[in-house]
């Protein structure tokens, strides 16, 4: 993990409340996030179930791989960071799309970079770094989901494409 912000939820909701004062504010930046999706052979998306914890956004939702660039780190680097520690995978990672959305909750407006890689292995192959559980769906599957902070939306535009 990094040290940007504290890992544990009540003082993230803590760190979460002071970021929005500096923003609203005007002395920092919209944060910057990334989102990876990681498809297989079977062109199946890999999404993590995230932690069952009321003091999370999206707590049980189905989310793709990532999170927030920390300072003095390039969407690029923080991408390839969230992967390795999410799922101790390290991929050829190829930028996709950058879009501006919110979050539930968060005032700011986050630039949400999008990263697109593909892998052979399979879940039993990976590790669990964050959230209960990896796996792979299918395209047809994903309307069945809850799916966090609008991913659902953007996997349709990726699927959607030629």
């Amino acid at each position: 993990m990094n040290d940007s912000h504290p890992t544990d939820p009540l003082e993230f909701q803590e760190w979460v409340k002071q970021f929005e004062e500096k923003w609203l504010a005007g002395q920092i930046p919209d944060p910057q996030g990334v989102a990876v999706i990681v498809i297989n052979e079977q062109r199946q998306v890999l999404l993590q179930l995230r932690d069952d914890n009321p003091h999370i956004s999206f707590a049980n939702y189905w989310s793709l791989l990532g999170g927030v660039v920390d300072p003095n780190e390039t969407p690029d680097d923080a991408a390839q960071r969230e992967l390795v520690e999410e799922t101790g995978l390290r991929l050829q990672l190829s930028h996709w799309k950058v879009y501006k959305r919110r979050q539930q909750d968060f005032k700011p407006t986050i630039e949400q970079h999008v990263y697109t890689g593909e892998t052979h292995k399979r879940v039993s192959e990976m590790i669990i770094g964050e959230g209960q559980a990896l796996r792979f769906f299918r395209h047809d599957e994903l309307q069945e989901l809850s799916i966090a902070f609008e991913f659902d939306k953007l996997l349709e535009e990726f699927f959607s494409k030629p």
